[in-house]
């Protein structure tokens, strides 16, 4: 399916619907699959709508690429925010040694996390950019 015009490269108009809606008929909300609850679908949706005006995509392709980004940003916070609390509580809180070993690990895996997310970000982006060079 040809998503845009070859001449201007402005997507038709149901695909430009679709991409303004960030939804795509049959699929659902990507809020509703990247949120967990307790955390908020408005600050979710608002990430989602301002990286849509910055990034401007006007393929399916780079849509998919914008929503990748957006999702890698919002699990790097999330991580952040786990270390957050990971690190206000005292490791010796913790009260033998299989304990200590558990708290150690689950900082180095968030740790991880932090640095996968910004990388898938980071990967997003070039594509993102790959895709504009070849319109």
């Amino acid at each position: 399916m040809k998503t845009s015009t070859a001449k201007t490269q402005e997507p038709r108009p149901a695909v430009k619907g679709a991409l303004s809606k960030g939804t795509w008929p049959g699929f659902p909300n990507l809020a509703d699959v990247v949120v967990l609850p307790g955390e908020s679908t408005e600050e979710f949706n608002n990430l989602l709508a301002a990286c849509m005006e910055e990034f401007d995509p006007r393929t399916v392709c780079e849509t998919s690429m914008v929503e990748r980004m957006v999702v890698s940003r919002w699990r790097q916070r999330r991580t952040w925010g786990f270390m957050t609390f990971a690190y206000s509580r005292p490791e010796s809180e913790a009260t033998d040694q299989a304990a200590q070993a558990g708290y150690a690990k689950a900082i180095d895996d968030l740790h991880r996390a932090e640095d996968t997310y910004g990388r898938l970000y980071a990967s997003a982006r070039r594509q993102l950019a790959a895709f504009r060079q070849m319109r």
